[in-house]
């Protein structure tokens, strides 16, 4: 995302980027510009949008990442949907982003793409699509109930690396893979998988569902979607490939 928003050819793009990509979280957090975490994080209190850790994280990278890239704009200001006159020229290939959403009970393993592009999000599993610059705000049966101001880049750039956002028994079943030793250790983690504290996400993001309300889509009764990392599902980004309108013919 930030190639695109740089507008740099990629070998200028990626030298520039090697001097960024060096540092510790925790260094980039001590040298950050607080302000503009503030700036972002009162947008979503004024319009009741939820907020998370993710948004911080997202900040943070996005001020590591996406600044200078545009002169006079800091990334606070930077939009995912500023993409889309690049991509229309056929300049660069059609970017998608990708999550999932988090299902109610992770025991299940029933993740559901959720993908991002300069023009939408949404997915097959929502049933259904609304221009990015439209995401978060809260809908009711298709009508949007505040105009919320649109989600910087850097808060979706978050969302999308936030494999922090795994709850404990996707920890348990991902990191460990079940070989849990001493003994005393398996009776505990058994007896997390099978109680609601192995559900709880400290720090995933969640955003108003769009599809609130709207009648016949498989969302409706949700009022909010958590988005965590695709990686905990499929690390590789193919599935929103292979839906039928896209009419991949080649994956290299």
């Amino acid at each position: 995302s930030g190639w695109l928003t740089s507008k740099m050819d990629i070998k200028s793009y990626m030298q520039q980027l090697d001097a960024r990509t060096n540092k510790s979280i925790s260094s980039i957090a001590k040298n950050s510009d607080k302000q503009q975490i503030y700036t972002c994080l009162q947008r979503k209190v004024v319009f009741s949008i939820p907020i998370s850790i993710v948004d911080i994280y997202g900040n943070l990278i996005g001020q590591e990442l996406l600044t200078g890239l545009q002169e006079y704009t800091k990334p606070k200001n930077m939009f995912l949907f500023d993409q889309a006159p690049l991509v229309q020229s056929g300049q660069v290939p059609f970017p998608i982003y990708t999550a999932v959403i988090a299902p109610e009970n992770s025991l299940y393993q029933d993740y559901k793409w959720f993908i991002f592009t300069p023009f939408e999000c949404g997915g097959p599993a929502m049933g259904s699509y609304i221009d990015t610059w439209a995401l978060g705000r809260s809908f009711i049966r298709g009508s949007d109930v505040e105009p919320a101001p649109p989600q910087p880049l850097c808060y979706f750039m978050g969302i999308w690396g936030s494999a922090f956002a795994v709850n404990f028994k996707e920890a348990i079943r991902e990191v460990i893979g079940g070989n849990i030793y001493p003994p005393f250790l398996e009776v505990v983690m058994n007896e997390i998988m099978a109680s609601n504290i192995g559900e709880y996400r400290a720090s995933s993001a969640t955003i108003n569902n769009f599809t609130y309300k709207a009648s016949g889509l498989p969302y409706n009764d949700w009022k909010r979607l958590t988005l965590i990392d695709a990686g905990i599902d499929y690390n590789l980004p193919l599935p929103p490939l292979y839906v039928d309108y896209r009419k991949t013919d080649i994956t290299i």
